[in-house]
């Protein structure tokens, strides 16, 4: 995929405009091409030095800032990202200190050589060549990243500036959140965590009149959803620099269609995502196994998010020993998922019209799949206790074997008391070749080691799917609680 340039060479902008819709625009950013190309050039000329280098860099920059927690050049998802800071200032004395150490250090290495002086003055002209290559090519890597940092920065404090300027693409790592009213019923909120590897998201959250217009389809089109996440966004995001063209012309296109009557706009849209979530639901009600099936092997598969993530490895090898109770776990997890919408569906009836059939019939399915819950958490629970007594087994056949070996290991120590070290290396050698009853024990323990971890790894993953579903089991506790709160607010 080719490299996104958003906050490289522009930075992206929604711009309002005068008839309250909204415009995406690019933000040039300053061109930082000729002072890197100098500094490059100075890197591949022989004739100058990190100090001319740093000498040139103070001189056009003059840096103020010391740092910038920018992820530029990295992206979103990487991790361990140090922030971007000036490169130190180096004098000509500490340049020739830099030369006087290398020197030293030659000397020192080639005290006895035999080589002419002309030799080792070569080799030294030569070892200091490489040196300060080295030295530049470290700082114009720093320098140059600072340089388009630093332009970066200037650039959006240009934008904070402009007050058309609704929202602009950032670069910032760690936690941010930024929160734009568009107008008086639309605020957009970006929330991102960029820099963090696996923990690093990019959602946005679109509210309408401070309720959060909820991505109702995630819930039926991946594996699995995280609730309590996907309850805060509208979108997620892959935490990428090519996000924002994506996540910013959504933004637009939602507002701009939304000016003319936000709230029948609202409306449709909330309602084209609720009859997709619907339609899903069904179909899992009428074929668990074959919707999961479908996701599995869809394009969305392999696509992971904040908010939501396909079936992981462990999964997919549980499916062939435990197909039905996972089936039973995914129609759970989405069936007593939507429960958790209903009080956003009743908040958005304002905009949406009558939602009680639908809020209805959800409740619905969740009293016809909470009867199947028990009988699938008592069989995976069962597993996990026969798992359990075979780790007891296992645990008192690896004790007796390591007594065995104990009483082998006592019989070697003593005969190698006196013994060298090098004359230990060679007995153990000689020992178990004598005693064939030793290794055949510590085989056979590595064996029982193994199976003991195979078993641990199964209890801890059916123990993860015993504490989802009785998640699922504990949402199902209050369907008569939303059915009375459904029917009060006809």
């Amino acid at each position: 995929m080719e490299r996104s340039e958003v906050n490289e060479k522009y930075v992206l902008t929604l711009v309002e405009n005068s008839d309250a819709t909204l415009s995406v625009r690019k933000m040039d950013i300053p061109s930082s091409g000729v002072p890197i190309a100098e500094l490059q050039a100075m890197v591949e000329n022989s004739n100058r030095t990190v100090y001319d280098m740093s000498s040139y860099f103070y001189s056009v920059f003059s840096p103020k800032i010391k740092a910038f927690a920018f992820c530029y050049p990295s992206e979103y998802n990487s991790s361990y990202i140090d922030q971007r800071a000036v490169p130190n200032e180096i004098s000509y004395a500490d340049y020739i200190d830099g030369v006087k150490e290398i020197e030293k250090s030659f000397n020192a290495k080639h005290l006895y050589s035999k080589d002419t002086k002309e030799a080792l003055k070569a080799k030294l002209d030569k070892e200091i060549e490489a040196a300060n290559k080295s030295a530049k090519e470290l700082y114009f890597k720093k320098a140059s990243i600072y340089i388009r940092c630093l332009r970066l920065s200037e650039t959006v404090k240009k934008i904070k500036e402009k007050g058309e300027i609704k929202l602009y693409s950032c670069d910032i790592v760690g936690f941010s959140t930024y929160t734009h009213p568009i107008n008086d019923d639309i605020t957009v909120e970006l929330r991102t965590n960029f820099g963090y590897g696996s923990a690093a998201y990019f959602n946005l959250a679109v509210k309408y009149k401070d309720i959060v217009i909820l991505p109702y389809s995630y819930l039926v089109h991946y594996y699995y959803a995280n609730m309590k996440s996907l309850m805060a966004c509208t979108r997620a995001y892959r935490p990428l620099r090519d996000s924002w063209e994506s996540s910013i012309n959504f933004i637009a296109d939602f507002v701009n269609q939304s000016v003319a009557d936000p709230k029948k706009f609202i409306g449709e849209y909330v309602i084209r995502e609720i009859e997709e979530m619907m339609k899903g639901l069904r179909a899992i009600m009428d074929n668990p196994a074959e919707v999961q099936s479908r996701i599995k092997d869809s394009s969305l598969s392999e696509i992971r998010l904040s908010v939501i993530r396909p079936f992981n490895k462990d999964e997919i090898v549980m499916m062939e020993t435990m197909s039905d109770e996972l089936t039973t776990l995914f129609k759970a997890e989405k069936i007593t998922g939507a429960l958790l919408f209903v009080e956003s569906l009743m908040q958005l009836q304002e905009v949406c019209g009558d939602m009680s059939p639908l809020i209805d019939e959800i409740l619905s399915m969740n009293k016809m799949v909470k009867p199947e819950i028990p009988p699938v958490l008592n069989s995976v629970r069962s597993m996990i206790e026969a798992f359990k007594k075979e780790v007891k087994i296992i645990e008192r056949q690896i004790k007796f074997k390591e007594n065995r070996i104990r009483y082998f290991e006592q019989r070697k120590e003593h005969i190698q008391a006196k013994m060298t070290f090098a004359e230990k290396i060679a007995h153990d050698k000689i020992f178990r070749e004598k005693n064939p009853q030793y290794v055949k024990l510590e085989e056979e323990l590595e064996e029982l080691n193994k199976k003991l971890y195979e078993l641990h790894s199964k209890i801890l993953k059916r123990e993860r799917v015993e504490e989802r579903l009785t998640v699922c089991l504990k949402r199902t506790e209050n369907i008569e609680d939303y059915k009375k709160e459904n029917h009060a607010s006809k």
